[in-house]
């Protein structure tokens, strides 16, 4: 009988491994239930508009829409949220005649990724008060303001600017696109004027600016 304490130790063994990693799925499933990312919200929008997006907190990317005919904003958080969470995010994204509003306040304590998807030909105010923002290949006007973070323009083409006023208030300030002069110490600013029908406004209060020409846009 003693022969058989080893076999009966280990078949227990075996079920209780086994109820384990069931229950492990099982969690691991309805972990996975509770939330969903990334969300979007999508409406058509042509090109030649305006946006003006608002957001508090995130890394936030502007690019161009695959179809140049939509505004997509797609939300992907790092850590589990719902998807009624994400929708309360979104304060506002509305469309009226030749321009879109969008206002988004996150909860301070989330990671979050942020993508607006808009025309290639799309003039943007854009105010982001902590995190990163990047803007790839848009073609317009550009009045971009952040707090604290990063500042990067890419895909610039000199020909199509004019007036070209960028700033930080403690930071540096790299521009590979305009034959600017720079001026500042913790901060730097660079005012040119070139011979383009578009402006570009860039202020960052603390972080750094970054434009370049770029060799390839990004889209969805």
């Amino acid at each position: 009988m003693r022969a058989c304490y080893p076999a009966i130790f280990c078949l227990a063994f075996c079920v209780t491994l086994s109820s384990c990693k069931s229950s492990r799925r099982t969690q691991t499933s309805a972990a996975a239930g509770q939330y969903s990312y990334p969300m979007t919200k999508t409406q058509p929008f042509g090109p030649g508009r305006h946006v003006h997006f608002r957001i508090n907190v995130g890394d936030v990317r502007i690019l161009p829409a695959s179809s140049d005919q939509e505004l997509r904003l797609a939300i992907q958080p790092k850590h589990p949220a719902s998807s009624s969470e994400m929708q309360s995010w979104v304060q506002q994204f509305d469309i009226s005649g030749q321009q879109a509003d969008i206002q988004m306040k996150v909860p301070k304590n989330s990671d979050v990724e942020v993508t607006l998807y808009v025309p290639s030909a799309t003039s943007l105010n854009v105010n982001l008060r902590v995190g990163n923002l990047k803007v790839d290949h848009i073609r317009g006007d550009k009045d971009i303001s952040v707090g604290v973070g990063n500042l990067e323009i890419s895909g610039l083409d000199p020909h199509n600017y004019g007036i070209v006023r960028n700033s930080t208030g403690v930071g540096s300030l790299e521009d590979s696109v305009f034959s600017a002069q720079k001026s500042g110490t913790l901060g730097k600013s660079e005012n040119t004027v070139g011979v383009g029908a578009f402006q570009i406004h860039s202020h960052v209060g603390v972080g750094n600016i970054s434009l370049d020409k770029g060799a390839s846009s990004q889209t969805d």
